[in-house]
């Protein structure tokens, strides 16, 4: 007869909720914000898309914490960005919103660049792991959306809108087109026409497959070795 090895479990055990379970995870936690800001941003503006955007910044400093060399680095960041997020809505002036651009684009970049690093060392797959594994999908929606204003901001007509918002809110498009491209979905509503335009959304389409492919992989099998 075979042995049951399975442990008994104690009835007195409590299990932990779900937003239990959130909160004490910095990386899905993250991610709720960061679902949240692409899921409330089209439907808002004004300061409450300042604050999702102030909010998700803050979470992505709140990843590196324990990590001092890229939580400093990622101060010099983000204290500049905010600061200019928060002045260009005050003021109204797009030229200050625009000053936020570099710090922004630099901080992502610093952090899925450390997010990498965390998974691709790890040797046990955890939650936190798989956390981070997500966070850096998303994160790389947005970070395309970055490369995309200086496309825009050269050739007006770099992309092709269907149904642009009556307040011309033309990032809320890219951030809607980005993750369509991402996930090779491609609804065709917004429409890449310059060639660099073009070239930047295959490049974001091979991002997204390849991330699938290569990084999700390993942490499968990772947690199969286990």
């Amino acid at each position: 007869m075979a042995i049951d090895s399975t442990p008994a479990r104690d009835p007195e055990e409590k299990h932990e909720s779900l937003i239990q379970v959130i909160r004490r995870s910095p990386p899905l936690l993250l991610l709720m914000v960061l679902l949240a800001d692409i899921i409330l941003s089209p439907m808002i503006g004004g300061w409450a898309t300042t604050a999702l955007n102030v909010t998700v910044i803050l979470g992505c400093l709140g990843i590196v914490a324990n990590d001092r060399r890229g939580l400093k680095i990622g101060l010099w960041l983000t204290v500049p960005a905010i600061l200019f997020i928060i002045a260009g809505e005050v003021t109204g002036d797009r030229r200050v919103n625009l000053a936020a651009y570099p710090f922004t684009l630099l901080l992502y970049l610093h952090i899925i660049r450390l997010m990498f690093k965390t998974i691709f060392r790890t040797k046990v797959v955890t939650l936190d792991t798989s956390g981070l594994a997500l966070c850096t999908y998303v994160l790389l929606g947005v970070l395309w959306v970055l490369f995309y204003i200086p496309v825009l901001l050269y050739d007006q007509n770099a992309f092709v809108f269907a149904n642009l918002p009556p307040d011309g809110d033309v990032m809320k498009e890219m951030t809607y087109f980005s993750y369509v491209t991402l996930t090779t979905l491609g609804y065709g509503d917004v429409a890449p026409v310059s060639p660099l335009a073009r070239g930047l959304a295959v490049t974001e389409a091979l991002t997204g497959v390849l991330f699938l492919a290569v990084l999700i992989s390993r942490l499968v099998g990772s947690f199969a070795r286990r």
